[in-house]
């Protein structure tokens, strides 16, 4: 079975990194060594891991579940804003 892989650009600095369908943003930034806050251990809940999309097309792509849905709001998801502990599932 291929998996499927995403690049991703980081801003302002245009860093490129590469996640594997399943990861988790987290994860990707993690072994990028790339650290951010998440007091609730990735689970969503905190919100503390909120990152935009910069790439409607892809933001509008991307699946949210009840707990990203509940923890950021309609608007902030419709504006781009997502949970890096979600994306790329």
């Amino acid at each position: 079975m291929d998996t499927e892989n995403h690049e991703i650009c980081l801003l302002p600095g245009g860093q490129l990194l590469q996640a594997v369908q399943g990861q988790t943003l987290l994860e990707v930034f993690i072994g990028a060594g790339i650290f951010l806050r998440s007091d609730c251990g990735g689970k969503g809940l905190c919100g503390k891991c909120l990152v935009k999309i910069h790439d409607s097309i892809q933001a509008e792509a991307l699946s949210s579940d009840e707990t990203e849905i509940k923890t950021l709001g309609e608007k902030s998801l419709k504006s781009g804003f997502r949970l890096v502990s979600w994306l790329t599932r």
